[in-house]
């Protein structure tokens, strides 16, 4: 019942961004699903019970309403349903088409669900994991490819992609080792730009700059204290 609630919830007529209204069932089956806690391990697809059968229609939530709550309800309902084998796999799912240009919101919605992603599964993520690990050496690289496109864009989604990288960073500070490659390029990049965002005059009316400040503080002290001063 919930899954065909949410199906129709996401077809193109109900998410039709001319109009304001919302399908009655997106909000409820959202809200329900942001309560489950993460599977700690993979589900069967062909199971007509699974989680994953969810999966497709929260993230066509999430990159298609022009509803900013409605996408960040859908990044908190996508979390549980992901499992921590599917982690990276997922989040690149999501990143990779930021790599060309895409409507704003639709990049605002893949990175609070990655956001979300990262956060919930960072408790199962201890020093030392191979899915840890894995995520270090292979998301860095994404992350820089989409880097170019999330920077130019309005300040609630540079806001939304330093916090990825800033959950990234504390995930990578489990390890014993942070310098691994990837990251150690993706650190510099950020705090050039982290430098750059800090030092330019502060804007009174454009949306979202004062979080997009704070969390450019933020990692430029992380990777300061981790030695990484730039240029």
């Amino acid at each position: 019942f919930l899954l065909v609630q949410l199906s129709q919830a996401t077809s193109t007529a109900a998410l039709d961004a001319s109009t304001s209204h919302l399908h009655p069932g997106l909000h409820p089956v959202l809200m329900l699903l942001s309560r489950l806690r993460p599977s700690v391990q993979c589900s069967n697809l062909e199971d007509p019970l699974t989680p994953r059968a969810f999966i497709p229609f929260v993230i066509t939530a999430a990159a298609t309403s022009p509803h900013h709550a409605i996408r960040a309800l859908a990044a908190r309902a996508l979390a549980p349903l992901v499992a921590l084998e599917d982690l990276l796999s997922t989040c690149l799912t999501l990143l990779t088409p930021l790599s060309s240009p895409q409507p704003y919101n639709t990049m605002h919605a893949a990175l609070l669900q990655i956001h979300s992603l990262l956060r919930e599964h960072a408790p199962s993520l201890p020093s030392g994991s191979p899915e840890l690990a894995s995520l270090l050496l292979s998301f860095p690289p994404a992350l820089m490819g989409v880097q170019a496109h999330a920077l130019r864009g309005p300040q609630p989604v540079r806001a939304e992609f330093l916090t990825v990288c800033d959950a990234l960073l504390t995930l990578e500070g489990k390890e014993d080792d942070c310098r691994v490659g990837p990251m150690e390029e993706l650190k510099l990049q950020l705090m050039l730009h982290c430098k750059g965002l800090l030092q330019a005059p502060v804007s009174q009316t454009c949306a979202g700059d004062a979080s997009c400040r704070k969390m450019a503080a933020r990692i430029a002290c992380q990777l300061a204290l981790r030695g990484c001063a730039g240029e």
